[in-house]
């Protein structure tokens, strides 16, 4: 049996949103890794492409924003989710409406950050048939005009 190990990058100022995280997907096949501004993040993704970010919305070097904007361009780029203590309706949609995958609200859940980063990565890993070129089925023939309703 392969154990097939995939990964999730939080990005957080916040000690106790690495602690959570760690808690939350310890016995899971995730494994969690970790940064703290969005300088660390990007040098993390370089060196090791992730499937699923979950970013706070603000960082000391940026915000959720300036993540999203720069890891889009990435090929296979990873699924964006946003996190804050802020429920606002208007940052959600927001979140929504600039390509971000979903916002989650703090603290978390367990149950729920499980369900989404999981159905994060069942998107992000699905991505690879959507982008690629849509096979080009033969196109029928015309028939004559005469034959037209």
């Amino acid at each position: 049996m392969v154990n097939h190990q995939v990964d999730v990058l939080l990005v957080s100022p916040f000690e106790a949103d690495h602690s959570a995280f760690q808690q939350i997907f310890r016995q899971t096949n995730w494994r969690v890794r970790h940064a703290r501004t969005l300088g660390e993040a990007l040098t993390e993704i370089e060196r090791a492409p992730a499937s699923v970010i979950v970013s706070e919305t603000r960082l000391p070097d940026g915000d959720w924003r300036d993540l999203l904007e720069r890891t889009r361009e990435l090929p296979r780029a990873p699924v964006l989710i946003v996190a804050s203590e802020q429920v606002d309706a208007a940052l959600w949609a927001t979140v929504l409406n600039l390509g971000a995958y979903d916002f989650v609200p703090k603290p978390f859940d367990r149950a729920e950050m499980l369900r989404i980063v999981g159905l994060a990565w069942l998107f992000w890993n699905d991505q690879r048939g959507w982008m690629a070129p849509a096979a080009r089925l033969p196109q029928p023939e015309r028939p004559p005009l005469s034959y037209a309703a």
